[in-house]
C-alpha cells in the first residue's frame, strides 16, 4: 500500500526465486551520510550468503546491518556537498 506523506517507516521489497516475496521495514534514519549505502547492502548480502545464510536471512540480516551503519553515520559530520560517507567502521554486537 502506498506510505502516507511524512511517513517515517522505510519499507523494502525482496522477491526470491522460490517466489517468497520479504517486507523489510526500519524506521527512517534522519542522515545525509547516505554514499555507499547500495554497495554496502550488496556486500553484507554476498557476505552472508557465503557464511551460509539462505537468501531470505542474508538479506534481512544486510538490512539490520544497514539500518545500524546509517544510525551510527546519523552524527558523523565528514565529507563534502549534500551526501556524506556512511560509517562502516563502527562494530556491531555481532
Amino acid at each position: 500500500p502506498p506510505r502516507a506523506a511524512g511517513d517515517r517507516v522505510v519499507v523494502d521489497v525482496a522477491a526470491f526465486d522460490d517466489g517468497r516475496v520479504s517486507e523489510l521495514a526500519c524506521a527512517r534514519v534522519d542522515t545525509r551520510n547516505l554514499h555507499g549505502t547500495g554497495c554496502t547492502f550488496a556486500a553484507a548480502v554476498a557476505a552472508r550468503l557465503a557464511h551460509g545464510d539462505a537468501a531470505p536471512d542474508a538479506v534481512a540480516n544486510a538490512k539490520a546491518y544497514l539500518d545500524a551503519c546509517l544510525r551510527a553515520s546519523s552524527d558523523l559530520a565528514i565529507g563534502s556537498g549534500p551526501v556524506g560517507p556512511l560509517h562502516h567502521g563502527f562494530r556491531t554486537a555481532q
